[in-house]
């Protein structure tokens, strides 16, 4: 997993295959990816103090934190994959990142 961009509470991640970082899409064999977070300035050993993000089958994703997260927290992520029958194989090693403060709203329309 690399960080590819953070905008406020959105951190935008792509997932590589390690054997082949420069090839585009999954793994052979992949058929999706499991994402998970940790706010805190050690990622944990464990995998129970993680947070799940979800299960991905795209290798560009967007991880939102919500408002409770302060600006300026420093966010972990490691992801593994899984194969067609759900069998996970390792995690990799955790990637860090600091959320932006403030964020990017939209202004209101002109009545």
């Amino acid at each position: 997993v690399s960080v590819v961009s953070v905008n406020g509470r959105t951190v935008k991640l792509r997932l590589r295959d390690a054997a082949n970082p420069h090839r585009v899409g999954r793994p052979v064999g992949v058929a999706s990816a499991t994402i998970l977070s940790y706010v805190g300035t050690t990622p944990p050993a464990g995998i129970g103090a993680w947070r799940f993000e979800g299960n991905v089958s795209k290798t560009v994703v967007d991880v939102v934190f919500p408002d409770t997260v302060a600006p300026g927290a420093l966010v972990w992520f490691t992801v593994f994959w899984s194969n067609r029958k759900d069998q996970p194989g390792p995690a990799c090693d955790p990637v860090g990142a600091y959320l932006q403060p403030g964020s990017v709203s939209a202004l209101p329309e002109a009545a």
